[in-house]
């Protein structure tokens, strides 16, 4: 059902597009002094040859057939007096070559205002039939929409307008577990934001000021209908009938004020956020499980409602001085409160039945729950660099189970000292940028922060001449945590290292990457298990070409990237390939191929491998 009503999805989009086709070429047809009107659109097909070919299917859809890459439409128009001097649109199937269906076109009268639409949608093609727990279908389907407004009142004076929606709708499985069984279950997904903001922009001379205020919405409703069947206890068959239903809004309003003055020395920037976000949540959740084989029945009544307040507070003061063009000295002041207070209520209640529909007995738990979180103060320093971080946690929870009373007050301290020195040296032609730090966090509250963090980082870039350039960077971060209920060991290092090459008919790009983890932590402790180390290893190199070549008519462009892991935790193998070539024919028509090449295998299983080829040509009219 859901594909068909894609297609036909697909299809609508398809015949709009030919409508903006035959709308451009009218346009043409009535072009009148004054008007200019140009289209750039391209069409074409197909070919595709996969061996496994579910496994590739993540927010794009390689596929046979005919196709409408893009179109562009461009309307100046130069009438004294008129209502707009220019039209731009672009609109995009994004079926072949994107991963998304995109349409865009920004209106505007010069040196007044200018008004800006964008949407796009994006398709989640997700299919795994060996997975464990039943089919992971997911139907998942994102959109994104976003208008603005700029309105030029005079020299100095800008005012703006924006508005935002995004939205997040369809169905995925997901396994339930239940009396020891496990159902795939079908969610719903309806998340949606929405916000609204308005502000305007100041400058005069070497000031600068941006003021806004934003309004929003987060909606992530929870719906949940679903009968199933499994195997549960001593191999007694189970039916498991759901019902789950609520919703959890979240209102996020925020208010901005960005300050900046430059002078030929020195430079200073303020900026403050103040953000009051409220929550809201209730959910109603019915669980009846029938043991058939028993002719029994337990049903469980959940119900949660709460509501709870953040403001939070963040600012940044940055100070820089460059006394000569081979010295920066600079201060940065970042402060961030967050206060948090929710107060949760929900209720739990179990009903068993025997083999009528009569109750063996039922049980009845309530709770009410309140919460207190504070982090405050981040300041640091640049160059030389001395960072403080003090976070103070309190958590108070008061629960009532039959009128007997339980009370917790847990007070949670944990602060960081980071110290950094480092320099940033720049000659004719060359670029060093480098840094050491340690860090040292006492009562770390997660249990992979680490005790101690050592680390550097390293980057150069070289320009030998106009065309040949060369960068390279490196960074190895150690973390530890010697408790012997912890014992954190976190090694990672990364290299990166490229050449470009730029001439008259094009460019050249070839890159390296090399990055290494090695983590191992405690689980958990039981003082009557000995538990093995949690042990994670990547070992990975990438390699990456790309480039762009110009001959008379011809123009080809190519990417080219591999990517290997031999660690022992996930080892695997993925090429990827990309390349399209052009020939003009004139300076309206020209004719177009692409290649894909797709391949991933992974080393200890293979049912997620596939190897994709694919072919496409067509036409380009540029009129």
């Amino acid at each position: 059902m859901y594909k068909l009503l894609l297609n036909q999805g697909v299809g609508k989009l398809m015949r709009f597009v030919m409508f903006l086709i035959v709308f451009s070429f009218s346009f043409l047809l009535c072009a009148s002094d004054g008007i200019k009107v140009s289209t750039d659109f391209s069409l074409g097909y197909s070919f595709l040859n996969s061996d496994r070919g579910n496994f590739y299917r993540n927010h794009f859809d390689l596929s046979e057939g005919e196709l409408i890459d893009y179109l562009k439409i461009n309307v100046t128009n130069n009438k004294k007096n008129s209502f707009f001097d220019e039209f731009y649109f672009f609109a995009s199937t994004g079926d072949r070559f994107d991963n998304g269906r995109l349409v865009k076109f920004t209106l505007k009268k010069s040196l007044k205002w200018r008004f800006k639409f964008y949407y796009k949608q994006d398709f989640d093609y997700f299919y795994l039939p060996d997975y464990n727990f039943g089919s992971n279908n997911r139907n998942l389907v994102r959109s994104r929409l976003n208008l603005s407004f700029n309105y030029k009142v005079n020299s100095n004076l800008n005012l703006f307008a924006n508005y935002t929606k995004n939205k997040v709708h369809g169905y995925l499985n997901l396994p339930h577990q239940d009396w020891s069984d496990i159902y795939n279950l079908s969610y719903l997904k309806r998340t949606s934001y929405e916000a609204f903001e308005l502000g305007l922009n100041y400058r005069i001379n070497r000031l600068s000021i941006i003021a806004s205020q934003s309004v929003g919405v987060l909606d992530k409703p929870v719906l949940l209908n679903k009968d199933v069947n499994g195997l549960a206890l001593n191999n007694m068959t189970t039916s498991l009938a759901i019902n789950s239903a609520g919703e959890n809004t979240s209102d996020l309003n925020t208010s901005k004020l960005l300050i900046n003055y430059n002078l030929s020395k020195l430079s200073v920037g303020l900026s403050m956020y103040y953000t009051n976000g409220s929550i809201k949540n209730n959910l109603n959740s019915n669980k009846s499980f029938i043991f058939l084989d028993a002719g029994s029945r337990n049903d469980f009544f959940a119900t949660v409602s709460g509501s709870a307040d953040a403001p939070e507070y963040i600012a940044n003061f940055n100070l820089t001085y460059m006394p000569s063009d081979k010295l920066t000295l600079g201060y940065v002041l970042d402060y961030n409160s967050l206060k948090t207070e929710s107060n949760l209520a929900k209720s739990l209640e179990w009903v068993v039945y025997g083999v009528s529909d009569t109750p063996v007995f039922s049980t009845n738990t309530s709770s009410i729950e309140y919460y207190y979180y504070k982090h405050h103060r981040n300041a640091n320093s640049f160059f030389i660099d001395y960072n403080i971080t003090n976070n103070v946690s309190v958590n108070i929870k008061s629960e009532f189970y039959n009128d007997d009373y339980i009370y917790h007050d847990n007070n949670y301290q944990t602060a960081s000292n980071h110290n950094e020195i480092g320099f940033d040296l720049k000659l004719s032609k060359l670029r060093v940028k480098a840094s050491v730090f340690h860090e040292y966090i006492n009562a770390p509250i997660f249990r992979n922060a680490g005790k101690n963090r050592n680390g550097y980082t390293l980057s150069a870039n070289y320009l030998l001449n106009d065309r040949l350039s060369f960068s390279g960077s490196a960074t190895q971060i150690t973390k530890n945590n010697d408790d012997e209920n912890i014992d954190l060991k976190d090694d990672s290092l990364y290299y990166n290292a490229s050449i470009n090459y730029s001439y008259s008919k094009g460019y050249f790009s070839l890159g390296y990457t090399r990055m290494e983890i090695d983590f191992s932590s405690l689980l958990f402790i039981n003082e009557n298990i000995n538990v093995d180390d949690n042990y994670y290893e990547l070992s990975e190199n990438a390699f990456y070409l790309s480039g762009t070549y110009k001959f008379n008519r011809f123009f080809a462009r190519l990417r080219l990237y591999y990517y290997d892991d031999s660690g022992d935790s996930f080892p695997l193998q993925n090429w990827e390939c990309f390349a399209d070539l052009t020939y003009t024919v004139n300076k309206w028509l020209s004719i177009w191929l692409k290649g894909t090449y797709l391949d991933y295998s992974e080393d200890k299983q293979s049912i997620y491998n596939y190897n994709i080829n694919q072919i496409a040509c067509g036409l380009r009219i540029i009129k």
